[in-house]
């Protein structure tokens, strides 16, 4: 008799018992209709991208190329490009979004449109790629990007202009890779507050923008979310202003680092957050909370409580967070030192889910003596499914993409 998988098994109908070992570096990955997954990588050997498309069970799908399609973009680009976001218009076709790395401190915001079968469309932008600057600085990354239902693309720039000197600036380009004149001045958009270290960026249904991060400087123990309309203006009936600060340092005393590390807005127009901090003793904790749609703190969540991760003794810091269509919260994330991967579920108002692993926690590593495994983004890929994309080190392919029954 076979044995009966329980939720937080990896799935073993999905690649080699649940997973999929890939040479591409760090891509960023999406779903399609058909539960078709695609993948955009950094491309070692020029500046540009690997692009693959696997079948929803992780097996090549053979109409688009076993071993992937490569992509070089025109110009005598120098660097290295990093994905950060994979979207797709309504013809199909796909937008990636990331950072071009140029030196250590200069870099510029990059986005190109593939064909669905992965070749550049070299009808958007200049050639097929337009490259994105904000003149306050050096270093431009992105750190958001958004497809509006119209095919507009929206980003949040992470600008450097030097040491814990910054600004986050919106960006619009029409569905053809111009700038949007009509949004801001010539495309970008000043309206972020000044000092606001933007990590986290989604769209609402209603086309709003929802951010989170770390709060402005001097102030490192508060962190945010903020709410804007499309138009990229503060939206005033979130928060104070479109800002709702978070501050626990009266709360947690001697607490520092306190991050928001993601972000999801539910159905219901309530988000769920999940972040980390250290405590005096400079411990990692990752923890829960969730929000009301006007930016206030839901008290059905926990009692209106922060929720500390439940991994006890076990140090991990949290990287990504999902909302399964039940309202439940996974989020995912690395141990510290010799990284395991850990991945945590929460019932949907914060109550311990022992259904899922060992209590709520499972812990999963490398075969690979001393390998490190961090996963980095989370698709829900059915109702009972979840897609997991980590970078791996000193294992025998640098990305990992599993699938975890839930």
């Amino acid at each position: 008799m076979s044995k009966s998988l329980r939720s937080g098994e990896f799935d073993p109908t999905f690649g080699q018992g649940g997973h999929v070992d890939m040479s591409v570096q760090m891509p960023a990955a999406m779903l399609l209709p058909d539960q078709k997954i695609v993948l955009a990588g950094t491309l070692p050997s020029a500046v540009g991208l690997m692009v693959y498309r696997l079948m929803p069970n992780g097996r090549p799908d053979p109409s688009f190329g076993e071993t992937g399609v490569e992509v070089r973009f025109p110009h005598d680009f120098f660097g290295s490009f990093r994905p950060f976001k994979l979207m797709r218009q309504s013809s199909g076709k796909f937008v990636v979004a990331g950072t071009l790395d140029i030196t250590d401190t200069v870099s510029r915001g990059l986005v190109a449109r593939l064909h669905p079968d992965g070749r550049l469309d070299e009808t958007f932008g200049n050639g097929g790629v337009t490259l994105v600057e904000v003149p306050e600085g050096p270093g431009n990354r992105i750190r958001g990007a958004m497809m509006l239902p119209d095919d507009k693309i929206v980003m949040v720039v992470h600008c450097v202009m030097g040491l814990d000197n910054f600004i986050g600036v919106f960006v619009r380009l029409a569905p053809d890779g111009t700038f949007d004149y009509t949004f801001g001045e010539g495309g970008f958009a000043r309206t972020i507050a000044r000092g606001v270290n933007v990590l986290h960026a989604s769209l609402l249904p209603d086309g709003k923008i929802l951010l989170a991060g770390g709060g402005a400087s001097p102030a490192p123990t508060k962190m945010l979310v903020a709410r804007f309309l499309s138009n990229g203006q503060a939206d005033v009936s979130f928060g104070a202003d479109g800002y709702a600060y978070l501050e626990y340092s009266e709360t947690f005393p001697d607490t520092s680092a306190w991050q928001v590390q993601g972000v999801v807005p539910q159905a219901d127009g309530k988000s769920m957050l999940m972040g980390n901090c250290r405590d005096p003793g400079f411990k990692s904790l990752s923890w829960y909370s969730r929000l009301l749609p006007d930016g206030s703190i839901d008290t059905s969540f926990n009692g209106g409580e922060l929720l500390f991760s439940q991994a006890g003794d076990v140090q991990w810091s949290g990287l990504a967070l999902a909302v399964t269509p039940d309202g439940k919260g996974v989020a995912t994330g690395a141990t510290l030192g010799v990284s395991k991967a850990l991945f945590e579920r929460i019932g949907p108002n914060g109550e311990p889910d022992p259904s899922f692993g060992d209590g709520g926690i499972v812990l999963a590593e490398l075969p690979t003596p001393n390998a490190l495994w961090t996963p980095y983004q989370l698709l829900v890929q059915s109702d009972s499914e979840l897609l997991i994309v980590a970078f791996t080190l000193l294992h025998s392919s640098p990305t990992r993409l599993s699938r975890m029954l839930l």
